[in-house]
């Protein structure tokens, strides 16, 4: 059995109201039956209906996903929903989808109700959908329980946010009068109750002495308020002044740390030059080593090559020492030395002999120098011829 109203066309707003809607625009986050929160808030209105309307038939206007249908079902109410939005209506729980209906709260309802509860419905559609609505309600339910935002502005689906008094104004004109024996401050701060009897003198006394204990809460919150808002004040003052305390610690320290960076890195930069310093020395000790390893190779070598040079002059002398103790370097010896002999009587013989020759060559040489007369005064034995 499906609920009243049966819609037969899509809203033009039902687009509006899609998955992103349910899973970004709620403040307890997102909106389903996956969130404790939200089954948990509507446990607790099903509760307060069942407890002070005893109703055996409900319907929820612009229930989305059914949340408080399910809770009230499950409490054995008869209760129904309609929404206008396809994705949501998707979500309601498999074995209760015949008990609701894709339709504008303003549609004509073809049964009646104990109760209609409208839950932040109506500031989402137009004046005239809401006047509709109200209508409707107040045909066929014998009392209402409804709440709209009177001053959420900020969501853009807010198209038709009023006040309190607005709302009570709207159900008067359809015969429904404010029940103000009954506190519906479960569902929300701003929630009411209408009913087509007008309240009676117990309710309106209820309401006084409710309204009365309102006020000296408030009054008494007020004052608590003041008083921690006074503590907190001169917590704060003092917190403040211990912050500014802190803030001239703080840039004295980053100041000193400032200071102690710049030397840091001056003696990160003496570090490094000494470093580098170190590396050089390293490199020419290194360098050196390399020169020393190859000049002892060197000298290894030289040393072999002079133990080699010395063994071959000792081979040397000891041929030389045979050859001196022989008998043909004796004949040798002997030789020599006459050849020496004889190259110098050669050269005192060729001495006289050839000097007069030598003194013509010089002549010869003289004449064509200087002349002829020079030559003749230059050889004394011409004259003497």
């Amino acid at each position: 059995m499906s609920s009243e109203p049966s819609g037969r066309h899509a809203h033009p707003c039902a687009q509006l109201y899609d998955e992103e809607y349910f899973s970004t625009r709620f403040a307890h986050g997102p909106y389903g039956r996956g969130s404790k929160h939200w089954m948990d808030f509507f446990g607790r209105i099903a509760d307060f209906i069942v407890d002070t309307f005893h109703p055996r038939r409900v319907l929820d206007a612009g229930c989305a996903m059914g949340l408080l249908v399910e809770a009230l079902r499950d409490r054995g109410v008869e209760a129904f929903g309609c929404d206008i939005s396809a994705y949501a209506l998707s979500q309601v729980r498999e074995d209760l989808k015949p008990y609701f209906s894709e339709a504008s709260v303003a549609e004509r309802l073809r049964g009646d109700y104990d109760l209609v509860t409208c839950i932040e419905v109506l500031e989402h559609v137009t004046q005239q959908e809401a006047t509709a609505a109200i209508a409707q309600f107040a045909a066929h339910a014998s009392a209402v329980l409804f709440s709209s935002t009177p001053r959420d502005f900020t969501e853009p689906t807010h198209i038709n946010v009023r006040p309190i008094e607005y709302w009570i104004q709207q159900f008067r004109r359809e015969g429904f009068h404010l029940d103000l024996g009954t506190d519906a401050s479960v569902v929300c701060p701003h929630a009411l109750v209408f009913r087509k009897t007008p309240p009676g003198e117990a309710e309106t006394l209820s309401f006084i002495v409710r309204s009365v204990d309102r006020a000296i809460d408030l009054q008494e919150l007020r004052v608590s308020f003041g008083e921690v808002v006074s503590k907190h004040t001169a917590e704060l003052k003092t917190a403040l002044d211990h912050a500014k305390e802190v803030d001239e610690r703080l840039r004295a320290a980053l100041e000193e740390l400032r200071h102690a960076k710049l030397q840091a890195e001056e003696q990160r930069q003496i570090a490094r030059a000494a470093m580098e310093s170190v590396a050089a020395e390293r490199t020419a000790l290194e360098q050196a080593r390399r020169e020393a390893e190859s000049l002892g190779q060197r000298g290894a070598e030289l040393e072999r090559a002079l133990a080699a040079e010395q063994g071959a002059h000792g081979e040397l002398m000891r041929e030389y020492n045979l050859i001196k103790v022989s008998r043909a370097w004796r004949w040798i010896e002997r030789l020599r030395r006459v050849k020496l002999r004889g190259f110098a009587l050669w050269r005192s013989l060729s001495h006289g002999v050839l000097a007069p020759v030598t003194r013509l060559r010089k002549a010869r040489v003289n004449l064509r120098r200087y002349g002829e007369q020079m030559l003749l005064d230059a050889i004394p034995f011409v004259s003497r011829r």
